[in-house]
């Protein structure tokens, strides 16, 4: 509807900014989204717990919460060599003890990588723009910045020929390679 596309005008509009610029303006936009106390908050949350727990409630959370502005998408299993190795024993992305899976069905066990991933299947703000430089300056990069600043790693891996995406929580990206600044 009506707001969806002022997004969408106001992404793309970002979007002709060079790269840098574009994703520095956008993380900028996520950051004052919330009062200043918010992003520490979380980080502080996040880490009394490990990370694939924490991980495997963020996806939970993007498919409820991002439909909206991404379309359907669903949980899966994430490639565990995709995802961040064990820096604190039974902190990180090895499921360690007693893995809670009663609410999300028998599907949640003491695996590396179980429901860790959530694929988008046709991003609406992609299909919409219809622009790479929108995905990769004014959603990926700012997303995966603001989500590792709070201490859960985010991979986003767009899929431009059938425009769906992959996040994969508990996986730091790697560097930024050049900038995406045109259509």
């Amino acid at each position: 509807g009506g707001e969806f596309d002022r997004m969408i005008h106001a992404a793309l509009e970002v979007s002709r900014l060079p790269g840098r610029e574009s994703r520095h303006r956008t993380l900028e936009l996520l950051d004052n989204l919330f009062p200043t106390w918010v992003a520490p908050s979380i980080k502080g949350v996040f880490g009394l717990f490990p990370l694939w727990f924490v991980a495997r409630h963020a996806s939970l959370f993007s498919v409820l919460l991002t439909y909206w502005l991404v379309g359907k998408s669903e949980i899966q299993d994430a490639d565990p060599l995709l995802l961040d190795p064990e820096t604190r024993k039974g902190w990180g992305n090895v499921p360690r003890g007693w893995v809670p899976g009663f609410l999300f069905g028998a599907k949640w066990g003491p695996v590396v990588g179980v429901s860790q991933a959530v694929v988008v299947e046709k991003c609406r703000v992609l299909e919409a723009s219809g622009c790479a430089s929108v995905c990769a300056n004014v959603c990926k990069a700012p997303t995966q910045l603001f989500f590792n600043g709070v201490g859960l790693p985010l991979t986003m891996t767009p899929d431009f020929e059938t425009l769906s995406c992959t996040l994969v929580f508990g996986a730091t990206p790697p560097p930024l390679r050049g900038a995406t600044h045109s259509k």
